[in-house]
C-alpha cells in the first residue's frame, strides 16, 4: 500500500495479487474515502490481446445520502474506450424484498 496522486489528489494505492486471478489496483481518495479507480491487467475483449484496463471514476454527488460518481471512464493500454457523464439518478426503493429471493 503506497500514496499516489490520481487527477491531482492524493490517494491510497492498493494493489491485490493471486496466481489465479493476476493483479488489480485501487485507488481511494484520502479525504473522502472514495473509490476514484481501478486498474487490471486481464484479457481485453476486443483487441483479443492481454491489456491493462483502467477506471477512473469522479465528480461524486450525493444522493439520498449515497456518494455517486457522476462521471466515469475507462482506457486499455492507456487508449480511451470509454467515457460517461451521467445526469441524473434516481433510487428505485419500491422493488419488494421477493426480487431479491434465490429462485426455487
Amino acid at each position: 500500500m503506497d500514496r499516489l496522486d490520481i487527477d491531482g489528489k492524493p490517494t491510497v494505492h492498493l494493489r491485490l495479487e493471486s496466481e489465479e486471478f493476476g493483479w488489480g489496483e485501487f485507488f481511494i481518495d484520502v479525504q473522502s474515502g472514495l473509490l476514484m479507480g481501478t486498474s487490471k491487467k486481464t484479457h481485453d475483449p476486443v483487441t483479443r490481446e492481454d491489456a491493462t484496463i483502467a477506471t477512473r471514476l469522479g465528480k461524486y454527488t450525493e444522493i439520498n445520502g449515497v456518494p455517486v460518481p457522476m462521471v466515469f471512464s475507462t482506457t486499455s493500454n492507456g487508449k480511451k474506450m470509454l467515457a460517461v457523464e451521467i445526469t441524473s439518478v434516481e433510487f428505485n426503493d419500491s422493488l419488494p424484498a421477493s426480487t431479491f429471493a434465490s429462485p426455487k
